[in-house]
């Protein structure tokens, strides 16, 4: 049986970025907390992260034998058997997007990402980074908090003056704040000015790139970034030019990034979808809870990461392959995989990840 028709469990893949991590991520993995907390752990990921002099931020995938190999590669060598053959002449050997989850232990700088024709403009990138976040979970006796969109009659020269001078409390004045809680999802669009806060475990599907504009680069801690990294080499006017500044009152953000997650029943349990088409055709977000047995189609390719409960995975050629499940475990389910099964011990719930529409 070929790898490409069986699923594959990827090693955890940890990043430390530019803010440090709180312990939530550590938390959900059932890991002791570390002096040094990651602050990210990126799933399935075949994007190369932007902060130099770090490690290989592309996954690993885990053989039967102990072994492990690069997906990324794995991808590269037979996108047509992994990817398929539609997706992959359009997209080429990529997945199309990139799941995260995220813990900072302070609030993370104020910033935007270019939607797809500036990322081309700009950085020669076919893709940029619309974002969506599921709210895992946060923590006990804390108030979390994201800032997203422009408050009404902010104006870019106002807003570029701010930025200067690096006013931070002036910065984030410029930007509506919201409470978040576990079960919300939020869509963050390309452009968007944006800041998560503390205290929360949020997963984050995304476009494939790592393309982060900033408007702030005193991290809250007091230490000072280059000033690169508020436009990554494009300047101020690229800068400015990342940012949407469509000002609405709170209540219309609110309306338009706060989705309305649909639940439906079925006969092993229940299906939610947190992203569909309806909100965008760059990825979509689903989550699986499984009280019984459940045979699921795999339409084009997909990505797993167990969220509760225990179980198998049971698929490959007259269910051949068979690899336990718990929290924390990260799948990545290739084209040729025509049918899988979720087996629960007790119950099982699962965020599964879903490529662009072609």
């Amino acid at each position: 049986m070929k790898l490409y028709e069986q699923p594959l469990k990827l090693k955890t893949n940890l990043i430390s970025y530019l803010i440090p991590g709180g312990h939530l991520i550590e938390h959900f993995l059932g890991e002791p907390e570390r002096a040094e907390a990651p602050s990210q752990m990126w799933v399935a990921s075949v994007v190369w992260c932007a902060l130099k002099g770090t490690r290989d931020s592309r996954s690993q995938v885990i053989c039967a034998d102990g072994g492990e190999f690069c997906l990324a590669e794995a991808l590269e060598a037979e996108p047509e058997e992994y990817l398929g053959d539609t997706f992959s002449a359009r997209f080429g050997a990529t997945t199309g997007f990139l799941l995260k989850l995220l813990n900072s232990r302070d609030r993370l700088l104020v910033q935007t990402h270019p939607d797809r024709e500036k990322a081309m403009k700009y950085f020669g990138s076919r893709f940029g980074k619309t974002e969506c976040w599921y709210v895992m979970d946060t923590e006990p006796g804390k108030r979390a908090y994201i800032w997203a969109g422009f408050r009404k009659d902010v104006t870019k020269e106002q807003f570029l003056e701010l930025v200067k001078r690096q006013d931070t409390d002036g910065i984030l004045k410029c930007l509506h704040r919201f409470v978040i809680k576990p079960g919300d999802v939020i869509f963050i669009s390309a452009g968007l000015p944006h800041a998560l806060g503390a205290h929360s475990l949020v997963a984050e599907i995304q476009e494939p790139t790592d393309i982060t504009l900033r408007a702030e680069r005193f991290r809250p801690d007091g230490s000072e970034l280059p000033e690169e990294s508020l436009h990554s080499g494009i300047g101020y006017e690229g800068l400015m030019d990342c940012f949407c500044f469509d000002c609405e009152e709170e209540t219309l953000v609110r309306s338009r990034i706060f989705l309305r997650p649909q639940s439906r029943k079925t006969e092993w349990g229940e299906e939610t979808i947190l992203v569909g088409k309806e909100t965008t055709s760059m990825f979509g977000m689903n989550r699986i809870h499984c009280t019984k047995s459940c045979v699921r189609g795999n339409r084009t390719f997909s990505v797993a990461l167990v969220l509760n409960g225990s179980g198998w995975i049971v698929g490959g050629k007259e269910g051949a392959s068979r690899i336990p499940l718990k929290r924390g475990t990260e799948l990545f389910l290739p084209h040729g995989l025509k049918q899988y099964e979720y087996v629960p011990d007790e119950e099982l719930e699962i965020l599964e990840c879903y490529p662009p529409e072609i």
